[in-house]
């Protein structure tokens, strides 16, 4: 029985600490990474309906001239913006992604 009860409480331990184990670490992820779970070797890829970060709405990743860049012209309430290798349709009060579109090389 002394033998029998500590080894039913470190069983016990170890099932309910197993699925804390699994799960990845949030920290050292790029902006928003985390809710990205296609994203690989750093370089996050969207798609529509995902919400793009914060930190890539800034006028840094614009696309101003999407004429040039053979992209349709943004509905109101969105905006081109160029992340890595993707321009991304993006609404500028939410950041919900409408269209992403990976960049051929002549575009880059």
């Amino acid at each position: 029985m002394k033998i029998l009860l500590p080894a039913a409480v470190a069983a016990l331990a170890l099932a309910l600490a197993t699925p804390a184990l699994a799960q990845p670490p949030h920290h050292g992820q790029l902006p928003g990474a985390h809710a990205y779970p296609h994203a690989r070797m750093g370089h996050p890829h969207w798609s529509r309906g995902d919400r793009l970060d914060r930190a890539y709405r800034g006028q840094g990743y614009y696309v101003t001239d999407w004429r040039t860049r053979h992209l349709r012209r943004p509905p109101r309430g969105y905006r081109w913006v160029r992340v890595n290798d993707q321009y991304l349709l993006v609404a500028i009060t939410t950041g919900v992604i409408l269209d992403a579109i990976l960049m051929s090389t002549q575009n880059r």
